[in-house]
């Protein structure tokens, strides 16, 4: 069974695309990247199918590329390919504009309690800044959308949830700078499930000495750089999972440090605080010309970071001068037990992996860090043609005092294909030790 959304008129169509899930009309929306359509599916398969209205294309797939969904040309501007279950996909169309298509699983449930600010389906509220005095949590329904920044401090067990549209708009980066989407700051318990973001100015999900909390189900479509999509800072025992992030810049990433205005605009958020405990798995990334898609650091001003997983990741993309697997610890911080499992990458192009301690523009400390205890297993990369002899990867240290130990590959595959040393990545390496590939 479909259930479709309606979105309000005012907010910006697709002049891209019309979409069909089992032959009822679906809206396709517009941001400042992409053409998007959000609706649920319960307990069936379902046929979409989708029509170009800017021009014709000869080849479409559909990603993840694990997902192995087949796709049917009807003729050059039409085409249709069946989903098992709900997933989040992007339809990508030769020489065209990709089409995010975000399915729920389940029906917008709205929460009990009475204190919940809800933004009606249908709608579209405006707010310069939400702050959230005197809500327990926010909820946008299915088909509603809320134009604003939030700024929460204080407030444990906050909820945000609903299948509606977090749209950042009213700021824009020309006028008002790096504005970020949503902060939240010592917010322990936090749960944020299920919402769409786009048109953001700045980062879209900060997380601030947070500890104990969840990002489930989001979606993020960012453009501008600098649209950081989740960023973990100075929080402990954090779960980012079953996310769908597009951003041009790191698509999650764990820093520790004191926010300012030197980094956002408009903000501030003392996250001087030792990290452990993250946990980002079953998402999929696709990091556009800036950023990484998964990262630690640069910032770290604390003593330890550690005990971070990253696992049974989708890497759409990595456009630009960034790496897939990112550490970079330009501050004091010892950063140590850092897991990649289960990553499947799809593109990438300057750097797979970038581990360096490190002194960057965006750090303060005068002390450098080291980094120790780093695995990446069961690592596949569909190489393409333009990767040999331009993407590479750095294994570095700062000097002989702070330097990287015990990096370890296993099963580390190029197209399918386990590498047999380090030098089938291309990768140089400096006051660094312990680099071992195993099978």
């Amino acid at each position: 069974m479909l259930l479709p959304y309606s979105h309000p008129t005012d907010f910006p169509r697709s002049k891209e695309y019309q979409l069909e899930i089992n032959g009822i009309p679906v809206d396709v929306l517009r941001c400042d990247l992409a053409s998007f359509a959000v609706c649920a599916i319960i307990n069936d398969k379902v046929c979409v199918k989708l029509k170009s209205l800017n021009g014709a294309f000869t080849t479409a797939s559909v990603h993840p590329l694990r997902l192995g969904v087949p796709v049917r040309i009807i003729n050059e501007t039409t085409l249709e390919f069946t989903l098992t279950r709900a997933t989040s996909v992007v339809v990508h169309l030769q020489g065209l504009p990709d089409l995010y298509l975000f399915l729920h699983a389940e029906r917008d449930i709205e929460p009990n309690k009475p204190d919940v600010l809800r933004i009606p389906s249908g709608t579209i509220m405006e707010v310069p800044t939400l702050d959230l005095d005197g809500y327990s949590g926010l909820h946008i329904e299915a088909g509603a959308v809320l134009r604003t920044r939030m700024l929460v401090k204080n407030k444990p067990e906050l909820r945000i949830s609903g299948h509606g549209i977090f749209d950042g708009s009213l700021y824009t980066r020309a006028k008002d700078g790096y504005i970020p989407s949503i902060v939240l700051d010592r917010c322990p318990g936090t749960v944020i499930q299920d919402i769409t973001m786009v048109n953001p100015a700045g980062w879209m999900i900060l997380l601030g000495a947070s500890d104990n909390s969840i990002v489930r189900n989001v979606h993020q479509l960012g453009k501008v750089v600098s649209s950081d999509g989740i960023d973990i800072l100075g929080s402990s025992n954090v779960l980012v999972e079953d996310c769908f992030l597009s951003n041009n810049d790191d698509c999650v990433v764990v820093k520790a440090f004191e926010v300012s205005k030197n980094n956002l605009d408009a903000t501030h958020v003392d996250g001087r605080r030792n990290v452990s405990n993250i946990l980002i798995r079953r998402c999929v990334l696709a990091n556009g010309p800036a950023g990484n898609a998964m990262e630690v650091g640069h910032e770290l001003t604390v003593d330890s970071v550690r005990n971070i997983r990253f696992e049974d990741i989708d890497v759409l993309s990595v456009h630009g001068s960034g790496a897939v697997f990112a550490i970079h610890n330009g501050d004091h911080a010892t950063v140590e037990d850092v897991v990649f499992e289960d990553i499947r990458i799809e593109h990438c192009y300057d750097k797979l992996i970038d581990i360096r301690v490190m002194k960057s523009m965006f750090n303060t400390d005068k002390e450098r860090g080291h980094i120790r205890n780093v695995a990446l297993r069961n690592v596949n990369w569909i190489s393409q043609r333009c990767n040999f002899g331009y993407t590479i990867s750095i294994i570095g240290g700062w000097d002989a005092e702070h330097t990287i130990e015990n990096v370890t590959l296993k099963n580390f595959c190029i197209d399918g294909k386990p590498i047999q040393s380090i030098d089938d990545l291309e990768i140089f390496t400096r006051h660094a030790s312990g680099i071992n590939v195993v099978d």
